[in-house]
């Protein structure tokens, strides 16, 4: 369970948490991405930590259990929705918020991810959010607020 501790969160005053341990994981195979969303990120005062794959993005949220997670799921060989699907079905998973960022738009992705349900016989969610690429710097920061204010708060 996450720990209430405040931080000043310097985008809209809005005051989150103090900790450097609720960290957001940024996973995205192109390494411009993960630069721009982590700067992006560091720029309003939160931390972050990426993965560049699916096994990486996995492993450290595993282990890091981060109170967020933004997934690029453009990914290649499907990798990118693979994991947003593995991230929904484990357990200890399950709970963290995902922001899926994709290259097509959003009717498109909600109708594949129904097609890959209902190929594994496994339904998954909605992400909390998804965002069209390429991204806004404003509405990305709105929705990690969002997110992260409702699971801190």
């Amino acid at each position: 369970m996450l720990q209430k501790k405040r931080f000043r969160l310097r985008y809209g005053g809005i005051l989150i948490s103090d900790s450097t341990e609720n960290k957001i994981l940024v996973v995205a195979e192109e390494s411009d991405c993960r630069f721009f969303l982590s700067n992006l990120l560091h720029g309003v005062g939160l931390e972050t930590v990426a993965a560049s794959n699916m096994t990486e993005g996995l492993k450290i949220a595993a282990e890091k259990k981060p109170i967020l997670i933004i997934l690029d799921v453009m990914m290649s060989n499907k990798k990118g929705i693979k994991m947003y699907h593995h991230l929904k079905h484990d357990a200890r998973l399950r709970n963290i918020p995902v922001i899926v960022l994709s290259a097509i738009d959003r009717e498109t992705f909600y109708l594949y991810n129904k097609f890959e349900s209902a190929q594994r016989e496994k339904s998954v969610p909605a992400p909390e959010a998804y965002l069209e690429k390429p991204v806004e710097a404003e509405e990305l920061i709105r929705q990690v607020t969002t997110l992260i204010s409702t699971r801190v708060g």
